[in-house]
């Protein structure tokens, strides 16, 4: 009903270092950081009769997000600065994605290293993209501010659809269309890529190991438990 209005400014600083949620702050301190900014941002501070603080802090994505039947998804594995606005949109991703892997082959190691495989890329990215923003949306001087924002703006007036584009890797992704392959697929997919592997050139990788393999046994069956090895690399 326009009573209320939630305010969130973000400033560099090194004033706290707290990881509290609910830290209270100091509304004058509040005012002096965004006191000369246009209206009306300095009515809506004044008329805050409380704030609090929090630190924003950027940390690099866990190298492994499952342990035997146990995942996580979502900030708790890769988490976001709020400066792509896709923290809770990927955990969204995360969860359909991994339902998708859990209904393909059930609740299994496999099935959590499927979903982490796929999500993985995704949310790099992503993460890549936020921490690039945050440089961006915070230039310390005026200089700096014009020669990035006046570019930005220009081409926002001549070339908006061209602009708006540039995020549709972002906001056009469905990860309902995100294809999960079941551990046979996935076996027989291995299996085939390593018979390339073996077959395609003596510097191919693994071409060494099969031929030194089938010197020391004259069976060419001696080659498959290489490829089966290889098969079980790749799943891992």
């Amino acid at each position: 009903r326009g009573e209320l209005i939630n305010f969130v400014g973000v400033i560099e600083t090194d004033r706290w270092r707290g990881e509290s949620w609910d830290q209270p702050g100091n509304p004058v301190d509040l005012a002096e950081d965004f006191g000369g900014w246009a209206q009306p941002i300095p009515d809506i501070i004044a008329a805050a009769g409380t704030c609090h603080v929090w630190a924003l802090f950027d940390r690099d994505p866990l190298s492994r997000w499952s342990d035997d039947r146990v995942t996580l998804l979502g900030d708790a594995c890769h988490a976001m600065p709020p400066f792509q606005a896709q923290g809770a949109a990927m955990a969204i991703e995360d969860a359909i994605v991994l339902a998708k892997c859990l209904q393909k082959d059930g609740v299994s190691e496999g099935s959590l290293r499927n979903y982490e495989k796929l999500r993985k890329p995704r949310t790099s990215r992503v993460l890549n993209s936020a921490r690039s923003n945050m440089g961006v949306f915070h230039r310390s001087n005026a200089w700096s501010q014009a020669a990035t924002y006046g570019p930005m703006k220009v081409a926002d007036k001549l070339f908006p659809a061209f602009i708006r584009s540039r995020q549709d890797w972002i906001y056009g992704y469905d990860p309902r269309k995100v294809v999960v392959y079941g551990i046979a697929m996935r076996i027989a997919s291995s299996l085939v890529l390593a018979c390339l592997l073996v077959s395609c050139g003596p510097d191919a990788p693994g071409r060494a190991a099969s031929d030194r393999v089938v010197e020391g046994d004259t069976n060419p069956g001696a080659t498959w438990p290489l490829l089966l090895q290889h098969c079980l690399r790749s799943l891992a």
